[in-house]
């Protein structure tokens, strides 16, 4: 169809859609407590200034800003519904598991750490990955002395685990 004959807020609708996160068919959207609760004060934050925002009158920049701001609350609060939280335990087992932050050592001596999160926490900037992307599949279920071999995009990687450690025992992460 013709963009000429859509309406503003269909694009806007199919906008705020496209940002829900899609999983494989038949995969549980994991998601951590912590991150849980991320999303459950960003949803409280925009619950807030959508009433104030509804409260200050009309006005066209109102009408789209609300209209955004409704669009962030929906696609938030399906994520949260959608999301199977789990609990992590302040036991470290020394295995990698879905929550915890797992220290790696590639060939070259390279050291790097990554926290494994749901898909809707992916953060590159602090190094948390999606419990889906192939290098969490790749060392989740192993321990700490165990080496993996991890086909990455620049080739075939052997990468050491030094350590894991749950958010719980340490730092919130």
């Amino acid at each position: 169809m013709s963009k000429a004959f859509t309406k503003e807020s269909d694009s806007e609708e199919e906008a705020a859609l496209s940002r829900v996160t899609t999983l494989p068919n038949g995969a549980r959207n994991y998601m951590t407590a912590d991150g849980a609760e991320r999303l459950r004060k960003q949803l409280e934050t925009l619950v807030d200034q959508r009433t104030r925002l509804a409260e200050a009158g009309e006005g066209e920049i109102r009408r789209d800003e609300l209209r955004r701001i409704t669009a962030q609350v929906q696609v938030i609060a399906q994520k949260l519904a959608d999301a199977d939280v789990v609990a992590l335990s302040e036991a470290n087992s020394g295995e990698v598991r879905f929550g915890m932050f797992v220290t790696l050592r590639d060939g070259d001596g390279a050291e790097d750490e990554y926290r494994i999160v749901g898909v809707d926490e992916v953060d590159f900037e602090p190094g948390w990955i999606s419990w889906l992307s192939p290098l969490a599949r790749a060392v989740m279920g192993k321990r700490v002395g165990e080496v993996v071999q991890f086909h990455a995009p620049v080739g075939e990687k052997m990468l050491h685990i030094l350590a894991v450690r749950s958010p719980v025992a340490g730092s919130a992460g």
